[in-house]
C-alpha cells in the first residue's frame, strides 16, 4: 500500500473486517480487538480512507467505526506533530499544537447489506456518527423525517421517528446494578396511558422516551448491561462528562442528550456530536 505524505493525501485505504469475538465480550474489549487488528493491517502508513466490511451486528459496526476513528486521529497527530517539529528544528519543544487533522479529508465508510432486517439502525447510527453509507438506500420515512426535522432515534431492534412537539420524557431514572426491574416497571407504568396514576407521590404518565441519569461510569455500564429490555429510545442526563461519554459509548443505539444537563454548553455539544447523539 502507498503511504500517504499527508492525512488524506496520496490515496490508500484499509478495509476492516469483522473480528471474531463472543457475543458477551465487553464493547471496550470488542473496540481494542479492532483497533489491534487494524493496526496490525495499517502498519506506518495513512490512509485517507477506511472501509467498514459488513458487519454481523451494531456492536461491531460501532467498534469498528470507534477503532477507525481513533487510528484516523492518531495518524493525524502523529502527522502533523511530525510536520511542526520539522519546522522548528532548533526549539526547546517541538510545535505539535496541532492535535487532529482535518477530518473531512479522513473518510470512513461502512458497507451495509441492504436484505439485513437491521439496515435502517446501522444506517441511522452509523451516519450519525459521520461515516458514509454505502450498499444501502435509506427509506422514505428516513427522508421525510429529516426533512421534516424530526428526532431520529434508534436502538439495536428498531428505528425511532419523534416529534420535537410532542415527545413526552419519562421521569428520571437512577441506574443500579439490577436495574431490570426498575425499567420494566416505568415501561409498564408508561404503557398505561388511559390510567395514569400517582406512585410515591409522583405522577407517571405515558412517555416516549426513558430518561436515564449518569452520574458515574459503574452507571452507564448498569444501565447498558440492561439496554435492551427498555423497549424505548433513550435520553441520557448528567453533570459530570466521564459518566455521560461512557454512557453514550456503551449504548448500541442514537440516544438523545439532555441540553439541560450540568455541563459546560460546549463540552456538551462536542460530547453529543462526537458520539452521533442529539441534543434535546
Amino acid at each position: 500500500m502507498e503511504v500517504p505524505r499527508k492525512c488524506g493525501e496520496g490515496g490508500g485505504s484499509v478495509v476492516i473486517k469483522p473480528v471474531t469475538a463472543d457475543d458477551d465480550v465487553a464493547f471496550t474489549v470488542l473496540m481494542t480487538e479492532y483497533r489491534a487488528a487494524v493496526r496490525k493491517r495499517l502498519g506506518e502508513a495513512v490512509p485517507n480512507l477506511f472501509e467498514i466490511d459488513i458487519m454481523p451486528d451494531m456492536r461491531h459496526y460501532r467498534a469498528a467505526f470507534f477503532a477507525a476513528r481513533h487510528i484516523q486521529r492518531d495518524n493525524c497527530a502523529r502527522v502533523h506533530s511530525a510536520e511542526a517539529e520539522a519546522d522548528a528544528p532548533h526549539a526547546d519543544t517541538p510545535r505539535g499544537d496541532v492535535l487532529y487533522c482535518d477530518m473531512k479529508a479522513c473518510g470512513i465508510l461502512a458497507r451495509l447489506d441492504p436484505a439485513d432486517p437491521a439496515a435502517v439502525m446501522y444506517y441511522i447510527v452509523l451516519t450519525a456518527l459521520g461515516a458514509t453509507v454505502v450498499g444501502y438506500t435509506p427509506e422514505d420515512k428516513i427522508r421525510d423525517a429529516w426533512q421534516a426535522g424530526e428526532i431520529i432515534l434508534a436502538d439495536t431492534r428498531q428505528a425511532y421517528f419523534l416529534s420535537p412537539e410532542t415527545t413526552e420524557i419519562s421521569p428520571p431514572l437512577l441506574c443500579s446494578p439490577n436495574m431490570e426491574d426498575d425499567i420494566c416497571d416505568a415501561i409498564a407504568e408508561s404503557e398505561n396511558d388511559h390510567d395514569d396514576r400517582e406512585q410515591d407521590h409522583e405522577l407517571y404518565t405515558a412517555f416516549d422516551v426513558l430518561l436515564i441519569e449518569v452520574n458515574c461510569a459503574d452507571d452507564a455500564v448498569d444501565f447498558c448491561r440492561a439496554a435492551d429490555i427498555a423497549e424505548r429510545p433513550v435520553m441520557f442526563t448528567s453533570g459530570t462528562e466521564i459518566a455521560l461519554k461512557t454512557a453514550l459509548m456503551l449504548y448500541q443505539g442514537r440516544a438523545i442528550v439532555d441540553k439541560n444537563c450540568g455541563i459546560q454548553k460546549e463540552n456538551l455539544a462536542a460530547i453529543a456530536a462526537k458520539y452521533g447523539a442529539v441534543l434535546y
